[in-house]
């Protein structure tokens, strides 16, 4: 039988989550809301909602376990995440096993598919277009991070990966629409996963900055904005594997949605 209820003083363990996820991924992190869970004949879980303090509109969901309230005494957790986070070496900041049995994050697609926005965006010009990578369904609560190219190697298989890609259209003609959307997967491609799903729209009155900020701060329903936007000239969907073909220009204007279409994928 479990019993699920608001908990009225969830400050008595956001510390100890906002520490958690500072000493993991070395940002600063705050938790928007939290419910504790009694589960009868078993240990309660502490469910906190929480964003990092550079994307207020991402949530995400981390597990607070509090069977290690029978193992570790009142802030021992709290100092020994302070203790391995004050290391600067990544190697160094690993949680120990011993802590890290205690939390679970689903954070960490957030940060990878951040890191790979990273890597691409040094190879693409943001007067010309922008874009943002989601990562769904490959979570594992890793004790130690690795590196972006390790993590895309080893959830190739279960990683499903979409493209959000914001084009300056500034009066472009289909050729010009579909060589920028070539340009696009081209800069995408070499990456190893297997299958990439790209949306790409067409954008007039172009300005990334805002384009960035309504992608963050809406987060969960960035498309339908979009789709939805005045300033959204045309909409294209494809997908594309590493190795495959980029599709052709006659089938590139059969999935091109104008503004005008009463239909947007």
């Amino acid at each position: 039988m479990k019993n699920s209820v608001d908990s009225r003083v969830y400050g008595d363990y956001r510390e100890e989550v906002e520490e958690y996820l500072k000493t993991k991924y070395n940002e600063d992190f705050t938790v928007v809301s939290a419910r504790r869970e009694i589960r009868y004949g078993q240990g309660d879980i502490f469910y906190a909602l929480c964003y990092n303090n550079k994307y207020p509109g991402v949530l995400f969901n981390t597990s607070y376990y509090l069977d290690a309230n029978d193992v570790f005494k009142k802030n021992e957790i709290i100092e020994i995440l302070k203790e391995a986070g004050a290391h600067d070496e990544a190697n160094l900041r690993t949680i120990p096993e011993e802590i890290e049995k205690y939390f679970e994050d689903k954070y960490v697609d957030i940060f990878y598919q951040n890191k790979f926005d990273e890597k691409i965006q040094n190879k693409k010009n943001k007067d010309e277009y922008f874009f943002r990578t989601v990562f769904e369904g490959s979570y594992k609560n890793k004790t130690e991070l690795i590196p972006l190219d390790e993590f895309i190697e080893d959830q190739t298989e279960n990683l499903h990966v979409y493209h959000y890609v914001f084009v300056n259209d500034t009066g472009f003609s289909k050729n010009e629409r579909y060589e920028a959307a070539r340009k696009i997967a081209e800069h995408i491609r070499e990456k190893a996963f297997s299958k990439h799903m790209i949306s790409v729209y067409f954008v007039k009155g172009y300005d990334v900055d805002k384009i960035e900020k309504l992608f963050l701060d809406e987060y969960e329903d960035h498309h339908v904005i979009f789709e939805d936007s005045p300033n959204t000239i045309a909409k294209c969907f494809f997908t594309l594997e590493p190795k495959g073909e980029f599709i052709s220009l006659d089938e590139f204007e059969s999935r091109l949605k104008l503004r005008s279409d009463s239909n947007h994928e």
